[in-house]
């Protein structure tokens, strides 16, 4: 009995056109004559092109090869210390995620880009809140400010609290 190929998938999206754009990677490689397969990923919406693993690398190539416009910038990259990232919120508590997408969606919401960095599979490690450099002291002010508000707001619900 013959060994069933494992397959390898060599293109994935999950953009608005996914499905269009890998089926013109499938198209391309089949054009190559690399037999190659559209798969989607339900839970995810994704498309996938996967060939047999022994054509992966060969198909890997032949898309390398045909990239669009975008996919290799036409301008030069700002490689400028600004765009460094900076962490600005780190917190080793019990709930150090929450507080890290807390802040987060604070910062999002007030246009700033902001990332969590941590591994919620090994939650005893620091989570981590970093935005570029040049957003730092921004960032770093609003954080400040949500703290002396929400520790204001802590302390006004509970005199509320005592008098009623």
């Amino acid at each position: 009995m013959e060994d069933t190929p494992e397959y390898i998938a060599v293109f994935r999206s999950e953009e608005e056109h996914a499905e269009d754009d890998a089926a013109d990677v499938r198209d391309q490689l089949l054009e190559a004559g690399v037999a190659s397969s559209l798969y989607e990923d339900r839970n995810s919406g994704a498309w996938e092109v996967r060939v047999a693993a022994s054509e992966a690398a060969r198909a890997g190539q032949i898309i390398a090869l045909d990239q669009p416009d975008w996919a290799s910038p036409s301008e030069e990259v700002d490689t400028s210390p600004e765009l460094d990232q900076t962490t600005i919120f780190t917190s080793e508590s019990t709930n150090s995620e929450m507080e890290a997408m807390a802040v987060k969606g604070m910062l999002n919401a007030a246009g700033i880009p902001a990332f969590v960095v941590g591994n919620s599979t090994l939650p005893v490690f620091a989570f981590q809140v970093q935005v570029p450099r040049e957003n730092a002291e921004e960032a770093l002010r609003m954080v400040e400010e949500a703290r002396r508000v929400g520790a204001e707001s802590a302390d006004e619900a509970e005199s509320a609290g005592e008098r009623a």
